[in-house]
């Protein structure tokens, strides 16, 4: 009964997991399905993949669901997406780009500015391109605490054309502002939110599939009785040596990226 109780939790924790991960697939399809050819090349671009420039739609939609887990490499371009209007001006401002201060400058026209002043530090490479990674190091996680917060409608609406989205009148701030949120967050971490990346799941996957078959045979502990509870805290015993282990394993890759950067 021991055996069998765990076995049958196992596989019900297994299918229930394999469901949510077909839906979370699905949920992202259907939301590059109406990105525009740009944003789909802009996710291959940002995480340092070929981007197949004549390729067709049907391509490109494959090679971004082929890479949906795989994560933006560092700093990019594309590392301005979603900042402000004010800090695009400061960034430019401290690469000495007189369109900085520009009169009438929209947030758009910014923003290529800021893409340019990249990749051109970028491709010099030397103390230059080592000038840009620090400010940006310095100042990213402050552009990020409050994105689209600020943001005006139009800024919102021409931020989700760049996608392809279509915007209604009518549409209020908070629509817009969720909206915008949604697919930046599916185009930065390929999911709705950091916490639905792969490498979160695999952090926190092993603890709490051990707690759902816990729960599982508590539910049926009427039937199986102390052997099911016996059989819930073997599970959970071996699910914390194994989230230890991945906990490890995840320090020692972390420490080998920050090696090779």
């Amino acid at each position: 009964a021991f055996g069998a109780a765990t076995s049958n939790a196992n596989n019900q924790y297994a299918k229930a997991t394999d469901d949510a991960q077909l839906k979370a697939e699905d949920a992202f399809n259907e939301v590059i399905s109406t990105w525009s050819d740009s944003r789909l090349k802009g996710f291959l671009d940002a995480r340092g993949v070929p981007v197949p420039q004549a390729g067709k739609r049907d391509e490109l939609l494959k090679q971004v669901r082929l890479h949906k887990h795989k994560a933006a490499s560092g700093y990019t371009a594309w590392t301005f997406d979603t900042w402000t209007t004010e800090n695009l001006k400061k960034w430019l401002t401290s690469q000495n780009k007189k369109s900085a201060n520009k009169a009438g400058a929209s947030r758009d026209d910014l923003f290529k500015q800021a893409q340019d002043s990249y990749a051109s530090a970028s491709k010099a490479g030397g103390s230059n391109y080592a000038s840009v990674t620090s400010y940006l190091s310095s100042v990213t996680g402050a552009a990020k605490e409050s994105t689209f917060d600020t943001w005006s409608d139009s800024e919102l609406k021409s931020y989700l054309d760049s996608y392809g989205i279509r915007t209604y009148q009518g549409s209020t701030s908070n629509e817009l502002r969720a909206a915008a949120r949604k697919n930046a967050n599916y185009f930065r971490y390929g999911t709705t939110s950091p916490q639905g990346t792969l490498l979160a799941r695999v952090q926190s996957g092993v603890q709490s599939g051990a707690q759902w078959v816990f729960n599982w045979l508590k539910i049926g502990q009427t039937e199986t009785g102390s052997q099911a509870q016996k059989a819930g805290d073997a599970v959970k015993e071996g699910a914390t040596s194994g989230k230890d282990r991945a906990g490890e394993a995840a320090q020692k890759a972390g420490d080998k990226v920050k090696e090779e950067l």
